[in-house]
């Protein structure tokens, strides 16, 4: 019973995925104009904005959580980020120069909470199970080992 309810929040956390691509689609589009912000204006991230401000959107208007569930162990975290923009801290660089490097594969939305919590975000490891879309509307279903929180764990060819 408990792996049927899985595979069924796991679908359920790909449609709201491909939601919040077409919202951010919608919102890409009617931003401005290239010559206006810039190649992050392409990502819907307007340079001198925060980056995490269309996410809050998407939040506020009930897009945020996870069907999977609230699993922010990842996160070092007590409030429950559940769906993420593409970040390492490690290596933040620009949404651009990401975009220049990876292309259309360049990963967009996350969302880490159908992972296992027993393990740990930076277990390089155990599999870790992770959903996203890339800039091409491409949905991302992995289940491999590696660290989530660097950005190669998510560039798949």
């Amino acid at each position: 019973m408990a792996s049927a309810r899985r595979a069924g929040e796991i679908t359920s956390a790909k449609g709201r995925l491909h939601q919040l691509f077409i919202a951010a689609q919608i919102y890409r589009n009617d931003w401005g104009s290239e010559s206006e912000y810039g190649n992050a204006q392409k990502m819907g991230l307007p340079s001198g904005t925060d980056p995490l401000s269309i996410f809050r959107f998407f939040a506020k208007n009930g897009g945020g959580h996870s069907p999977c569930g609230d699993n922010v162990s990842w996160l070092g975290d007590s409030s429950p980020t559940l769906v993420t923009y593409w970040y390492t801290p490690a290596d933040d660089k620009s949404w651009a120069s990401l975009a220049q490097k990876y292309e259309d594969r360049t990963p967009f939305i996350l969302d880490v909470n159908c992972d296992d919590p027993k393990v740990g975000f930076d277990n390089s490891f155990e599999p870790h199970r992770g959903l996203g879309v890339q800039l091409s509307g491409r949905l991302l279903d992995l289940h491999k080992p590696g660290r989530m929180s660097r950005n190669e764990w998510w560039v798949v060819p």
